[in-house]
């Protein structure tokens, strides 16, 4: 009888200690860092690289502040690497008629993601201008 009596009191701790668990669990489920953006390509400018992405399916729970191009010579050491809000990415400082595989990441308040695949590009003090983009002043 005395269990019947304490019932209430048992289901009232019983929801406490399920409330606080769901409570510990969502704030210790913290931000991941984000997917691998998807590469477009690199287009080749005198001691440059545009690099063109779009942004990953995942954010990692957290908005992403910036993206990152690396450019690696290819073959060869080191990299140049160049950072934007948004695509394309201009990488300076590469050497013309040095072949270059560039790839992007997506960062956010958790550091940096997962890097995307490889575009090739070498740059050339010839290169053709490229369209980067257009804009309505509408």
């Amino acid at each position: 009888m005395k269990f019947i009596r304490r019932f209430p009191q048992f289901i009232r701790v019983f929801a406490f200690v399920c409330a606080f668990a769901f409570a510990f669990a969502a704030a210790s489920a913290a931000a991941q860092t984000a997917g691998a953006p998807v590469i477009g390509a690199a287009a080749a400018g005198d001691t440059q690289a545009f690099v063109f992405f779009s942004a990953p399916a995942s954010t990692g729970g957290s908005p992403i502040a910036s993206y990152t191009a690396t450019c690696r010579p290819n073959p060869g050491i080191g990299s140049v690497t160049g950072s934007s809000a948004t695509a394309p990415i201009a990488v300076t400082g590469l050497v013309n008629g040095t072949a270059y595989d560039c790839s992007v990441t997506a960062n956010n308040a958790s550091g940096s993601g997962a890097a995307s695949a490889t575009a090739s590009v070498t740059p050339s003090a010839s290169a053709p201008l490229t369209l980067l983009g257009v804009k309505s002043r509408k």
